[in-house]
């Protein structure tokens, strides 16, 4: 059996023309479309559907932002105890405002 290099030459070829305009496309538009807000997905169709275009729409699209939450710190019933009573000696509270403040931690 003989190879024919004239079908081998267009399999390549059709091989080649698949693999840069819809695989490569494909792979573009999910891992742009991860890193924004449309997701991987829509990044993914867009990809499939709109070959380079898409993938170059996705690649302007904003960018996924994490929210950044403040960290707090834990306090002590004994810490807010203390900031209270700094704030009735510097006269911020009234004494009796410590005092409601002190019964409010203690009964938590």
């Amino acid at each position: 059996m003989f190879l024919n290099l004239d079908k081998l030459g267009g399999a390549l070829i059709g091989l080649f023309l698949i693999g840069s305009f819809l695989l490569i496309p494909l792979i573009l538009g999910y891992k742009i479309g991860a890193k924004r807000i449309t997701g991987s997905v829509v990044g993914l169709l867009a990809g499939l559907c709109f070959s380079y275009l898409g993938v170059i729409v996705l690649y302007f699209m904003p960018r996924k932002t994490w929210a950044t939450y403040p960290q707090f710190q834990n306090y002590s019933v004994a810490d807010e105890i203390k900031k209270f009573k700094e704030l009735a000696d510097s006269g911020a509270i009234t004494e009796q405002e410590y005092q409601l403040q002190k019964v409010k931690l203690l009964n938590k």
